[in-house]
This record gives structure tokens, C-alpha cells and sequence, in this order.
């Protein structure tokens, strides 16, 4: 009895495959699919790539920064004999600066970002 008779086929018979990985899923916009299959806009892609660089920019800020005026810090308490006050003062100062510096410089960004977007409107 062979198995078409029976109602069952063989798993390589009752399914098809599609490679999808090169075209992108169906049914979603032509220039969303990739590399491989349709055109992707490159200023889109060219924005999210600078994205990625501003964001880990001000990542490393963030971070290096109060560690380099801490270190300063710790070199001034070596020498005026107070070990942890002033690595730990200017610490904190530098990371409120930076903190301050990068909040307002996100906020002055998206009010042109949504004059850009809004056009201007008046009150």
C-alpha cells in the first residue's frame, strides 16, 4: 500500500518551502525588504547609521568624561591630603554638567525636529 492511498504523503510532498530571507516578508513595503531583494532608501538608512553614532557619542561622554575630572580630582586630593572629597565632588558636578548639557541639547533637537516635521505654527 503506497502512502498516497492512505491519505498520507511524504513530509518533502505536503509542504512547499519559501525562502523569504532575501525578499523581506510578504506583504511588507517595497522599501522596507533589504539589500537582496528591493531597493531600501538610503537616506533612511543613512539617519538610523547616524543615530547609532550620535547615540554611542554621547554614551561614552556620559561616562568618560566625570572619569576624567574625577581622576583630576584625585590627583588634587593627593596632594592637599584629602583623599576622597574633592575625586567625588568633581565627579558629580561633571556628571550633572553632562547630564544638564545633553538634556538640553536633546530638547533644542526635537523642537527643530518638530518645527521641521509641523512647519511652523503660530499661537
Amino acid at each position: 500500500m503506497s502512502p498516497e492511498t492512505c491519505g498520507f504523503l511524504p513530509r518533502s510532498r505536503s509542504f512547499s518551502i519559501q525562502f523569504t530571507s532575501g525578499l523581506g516578508a510578504p506583504g511588507a513595503p517595497p522599501r522596507a525588504w533589504g539589500e537582496r531583494g528591493r531597493r531600501v532608501e538610503l537616506r533612511e538608512r543613512r539617519e538610523t547609521y547616524q543615530g547609532f553614532g550620535d547615540s554611542l557619542a554621547r554614551a561614552v561622554e556620559l561616562v568618560v568624561t566625570p572619569m576624567l575630572v574625577a581622576g583630576l580630582g584625585y590627583l588634587l586630593d593627593r596632594w592637599l591630603g584629602l583623599v576622597p572629597v574633592l575625586s567625588i565632588v568633581f565627579g558629580v558636578w561633571a556628571f550633572a554638567v553632562t547630564w544638564w548639557r545633553q538634556y538640553y541639547d536633546y530638547n533644542a533637537r526635537m523642537k527643530a525636529e518638530e518645527e521641521r516635521l509641523l512647519g511652523r505654527r503660530s499661537p
